[in-house]
């Protein structure tokens, strides 16, 4: 049986741990949706035999969506501190972007776009952790409603016979 990994965040009060399987899973869920949007990409770059192709703002898109739904993965699973857990998606999944790229096209790049990029990315992440979280909630509520109409139906059924 596979043991819960946590780590202790800096300033966290008693019992706040970050969910380190979460972040990964979260990690994991963002890269590959990365690479299934890029793939489609580059089938719509050989499918059109176009010449030129502009896909900036398609890639930023998919890297934003896979952000946003790393982190989402990310706060449903963890249950609390979904922005923390969305910020750490988003820190590790450009850390992993961006190192690719350097070593794919080594030029240079400007700082300060870097840390805009990197703050958008984190900001992005942690809405993504705070939506999970709140939809797990709606999710255990939604599914205590449910039960509670079955136990009525049921309760009632049984009493008419």
């Amino acid at each position: 049986m596979a043991r819960k990994v946590t780590a202790r965040w800096f300033g966290g009060t008693e019992g706040d741990y970050l969910n380190v399987r979460a972040i990964l899973l979260g990690l994991g869920r963002g890269l590959f949706l990365s690479m299934i949007g890029l793939i489609c990409l580059i089938l719509a770059v050989v499918i059109s035999q176009a010449e030129v192709f502009h896909f900036s703002s398609l890639i930023s898109l998919i890297l934003v969506t896979s952000v946003l739904l790393g982190g989402l993965k990310t706060g449903t699973m963890s249950g609390k501190n979904g922005w923390l857990h969305g910020i750490c998606v988003a820190l590790s999944y450009t850390v992993i972007v961006l190192s690719l790229g350097f070593l794919v096209i080594p030029m240079g790049y400007n700082i300060a776009g870097l840390l805009m990029q990197v703050g958008a990315l984190a900001l992005i992440g942690a809405f993504g952790g705070i939506v999970g979280v709140n939809l797990k909630d709606y999710q255990v509520r939604q599914q205590a409603r449910t039960d509670r109409i079955k136990e009525k139906y049921w309760s009632y059924h049984k009493n008419q016979r």
